[in-house]
């Protein structure tokens, strides 16, 4: 189904909160804030490079911690890719789905007000991809809570 052909599903107050909650952490240089939004799939290729340069002696824990590595090779990158999110930004009503099947939603500069379309408009948008971490709570229950992907794709399944 290419993405004319989607099915449209609307997203949730959780997957809306996750976006501007991300695109805010940011801009503001907040680390942890910044982490506990990447998924845990992501959490875990950010930390195997760093470790891996780490054991290879190209970083020095000392001089790099693992704070460091993550806002100079994530954040900064972000808020270059995304500096026309910063300060007023919007979020398209509806998931999508990237071309390798990860789910996605668009977010978009200058919005002050809510903007409503009928028909296919030629605009400017940031895709923000979603992955979906899963845990047990206390009372045994399987969660699912919508996290930020840093990367569009799913090499991590390759062997």
């Amino acid at each position: 189904m290419n993405s004319k052909e989607q099915a449209y599903v609307e997203i949730n107050e959780e997957i809306s909160d996750l976006a501007f909650r991300f695109t805010k952490v940011m801009f503001e240089d907040d680390v942890k804030s910044f982490w506990e939004c990447i998924s845990a799939v992501d959490q875990s290729r950010a930390f195997g490079f760093y470790t891996a340069l780490l054991k290879n002696e190209i970083l020095n824990e000392e001089e790099y911690s693992f704070s460091e590595f993550i806002k100079v090779n994530f954040m900064d990158t972000f808020k270059t890719n995304y500096i026309k999110l910063k300060g007023d930004c919007g979020i398209a009503n509806h998931l999508r789905i990237s071309e390798t099947g990860i789910p996605m939603v668009f977010m978009l500069p200058n919005v002050i007000a809510p903007r409503h379309y009928i028909a296919e408009s030629p605009e400017n948008v940031f895709p923000l991809y979603l992955g979906v971490d899963t845990s047990m709570n206390t009372n045994n229950e399987l969660i699912g809570e919508w996290k930020i992907r840093l990367y569009d794709d799913e090499n991590y399944k390759n062997i």
